[in-house]
């Protein structure tokens, strides 16, 4: 833009350089950037740019502005996050199809809620008679699930997860012996 400026038929005057170089020209305040990078901001800053383009040696307005751009950055950040967070959510349904109701879960209710389940309950039984171990062997971080691509119905795998260590196993079982682990933990054996 300089050299378009120096190609003009007739010099800028000094008001119309004023105006001209903040808007077209690389900015110190504005990481070397010229204004009208900005364009798309306009409707949100638009106010204090015409205060800057009518008292341009006011260098208040230049951190009033900076101010601005700051707060408009985090509000954006702050919005993508939460529209990011309604999406992954509203993908998320319940039984009845409505959309899922998020909310913190400490490791101490994980744990808590992770050992009144029958399912882990029986799977923890399952990997214990097998001795299945990780690197880490802290016991009480297993989390364990079927295996999806189980499609015989005589046996069941599980698949087992170490949230401490991220170690994955996995083993098959008869559908006979998992039902009689599930029995004893039920307390229903004879």
């Amino acid at each position: 833009m300089r050299e378009f400026c120096q190609a003009l038929p007739e010099p800028l005057t000094n008001d119309e350089m004023m105006q001209f170089e903040p808007v077209y020209q690389r900015q110190s305040w504005l990481g070397n950037l010229p204004l009208l990078l900005l364009d798309d901001r306009f409707p949100q800053v638009g106010e204090i740019i015409l205060e800057m383009r009518n008292d341009p040696a006011n260098r208040t307005l230049i951190g009033i502005f900076q101010r601005m751009l700051q707060y408009y950055g985090e509000m954006t950040s702050a919005r993508r996050a939460a529209d990011t967070r309604y999406k992954s959510r509203s993908r998320s349904r319940n039984e009845d199809g409505r959309i899922a109701i998020a909310r913190e879960v400490n490791a101490e209710d994980a744990a808590r809620e992770r050992d009144s389940d029958p399912f882990q309950q029986i799977a923890a039984e399952l990997r214990e008679r097998r001795g299945a171990t990780c690197s880490c062997s802290i016991d009480s971080h297993w989390l364990a699930r079927l295996a999806d691509d189980d499609t015989n119905e005589a046996m069941v795998t599980i698949l087992y997860e170490c949230e401490s260590c991220d170690h994955i196993g996995r083993y098959t079982v008869s559908r006979a012996e998992f039902e009689a682990v599930a029995r004893m933990i039920a307390g229903l054996d004879d």
